[in-house]
């Protein structure tokens, strides 16, 4: 997952594409906006983050497709050019947003991007919330050139030998994470 903020979405777009010449047209394009302790060390603006990952994912595809790019947004201005390499999937590599929130995984279904989702839970709490992604996805205006309407799920378990060390162990951890 690449954490857009952080990043300037024309190296982005040219990093993205290399890794899919490379690996032979395999790339999958994971993206999100990260937490706020990881943007403030950066000098990144919490506050700015949706509004800055959602125009890089609305710049990426068109510099993988366009000959020809130029933006003038809130965040980012490029001047008309050629940004290579392009991606060896035509028109470009699936695309996902990372997330956690309900609000995230409407705004990826709206968008047309695959969810890449986390949670402690267990995964049937999940249900309600696929079954929503699945049924707005349906009625996408995508960022790229198609849809991409599947969703993964980590659920973050630990098995131990009995229930105390296991949900010891596994708070411990999460704390870490």
């Amino acid at each position: 997952v690449v954490v857009l903020p952080q990043h300037h979405p024309v190296r982005v777009a040219e990093k993205i594409a290399m890794v899919d010449q490379l690996s032979d047209g395999r790339v999958e394009f994971g993206t999100g906006r990260g937490g706020a302790y990881e943007q403030t060390g950066l000098e990144v603006d919490p506050r700015e983050t949706r509004s800055m990952w959602e125009e890089a994912m609305r710049m990426i595809p068109r510099m993988w497709e366009d000959e020809e790019f130029s933006w003038e947004g809130k965040h980012w201005t490029v001047p008309p050019r050629n940004v290579i390499p392009k991606p060896l999937q035509k028109p470009h590599p699936p695309m996902w947003l990372a997330g956690m929130q309900p609000s995230t995984y409407n705004m990826a279904a709206d968008m047309g991007l695959g969810m890449l989702s986390l949670s402690t839970g267990a995964p049937s709490e999940m249900a309600p919330y696929i079954a929503e992604y699945k049924k707005r996805i349906k009625n996408a205006e995508p960022v790229g050139a198609f849809v991409n309407d599947h969703w993964a799920h980590l659920a973050i378990t630990h098995c131990g030998l009995d229930r105390a060390e296991a949900q010891e162990r596994a708070a411990n951890a999460m704390k870490g994470f």
